[in-house]
């Protein structure tokens, strides 16, 4: 009994035997590929992985689209204190500044 035989008794109901044709100077050999049991660990992780990446992005645009309303909000109070302040400059009666128009 070789150990492939001892492995396919022991692990023959737990793993997919997938059985693929290479052709080479000989003719065709036979290769044995193994799926093993944790594949859907690792799918489970990739799936984790996937959900954290897009978690990560969602909170870069969250956070960045609250920079943007604070720029926003910052760039309306400066136009509105300027256009205060020129109301109030211009309104002033001493003739030292003159209109633009």
């Amino acid at each position: 009994m070789t150990a492939e035989h001892k492995f396919e008794e022991t692990y023959g109901q737990q793993t997919q035997e997938k059985v693929a044709f290479q052709s080479n100077s000989h003719g065709q050999e036979k290769i044995h590929m193994h799926n093993h049991p944790n594949s859907t660990q690792s799918q489970f992780l990739s799936v984790g992985r996937l959900i954290f990446i897009i978690l990560l992005v969602a909170a870069a645009l969250f956070i960045g689209g609250i920079f943007s309303m604070i720029a926003l909000a910052t760039a309306a109070l400066i136009a509105v204190v300027s256009f205060i302040a020129r109301l109030l400059t211009f309104s002033s009666g001493d003739g030292s500044i003159s209109k633009r128009y």
